[in-house]
């Protein structure tokens, strides 16, 4: 979430979250859809993570895993929907307002790490349900 470069043009210019950075210099340019889902699935993620330590010392309340599981489901969905809305928005060039050609862009590692954090959700979320007895 806060890695910052989301779409990059390969000569510098690169769009983020919170920060859109040109030859000319950073300005805020919020993308509040994408920025909203991606830090209430880390948020579900973190909660996630604390309903598992808590259900491996309660071992008298499998109710807990069950609470992680839905929490890492839940994350995971608000993940893939952040990373799902940056490629539409993406995909116009007029809303980031390079002045570069459409084909030169190209998705940026902040958008892969966002990829293949969803990807370790669901392995953890796979891990928990096997784990539990699902």
């Amino acid at each position: 979430v806060a890695t910052p470069v989301w779409l990059d043009d390969g000569t510098g210019n690169t769009v983020g979250l919170f920060r859109q950075c040109t030859s000319g210099g950073c300005i805020n340019a919020n993308q509040v859809t994408q920025g909203g889902l991606s830090i209430f699935g880390l948020l579900l993620l973190v909660f996630a993570i604390v309903a598992n330590i808590a259900g491996i010392f309660m071992r008298g309340k499998p109710i807990i895993l069950w609470i992680a599981l839905a929490l890492l489901y839940f994350s995971s969905m608000f993940v893939m929907s952040a990373y799902a809305t940056w490629g539409v928005y993406s995909r116009d060039p007029t809303l980031y307002g390079f002045a570069t050609f459409p084909g030169h862009t190209s998705m940026g590692y902040s958008y892969n790490l966002c990829v293949a954090a969803h990807y370790f959700i669901w392995t953890a979320l796979t891990l928990l349900a096997l784990g539990i007895g699902y």
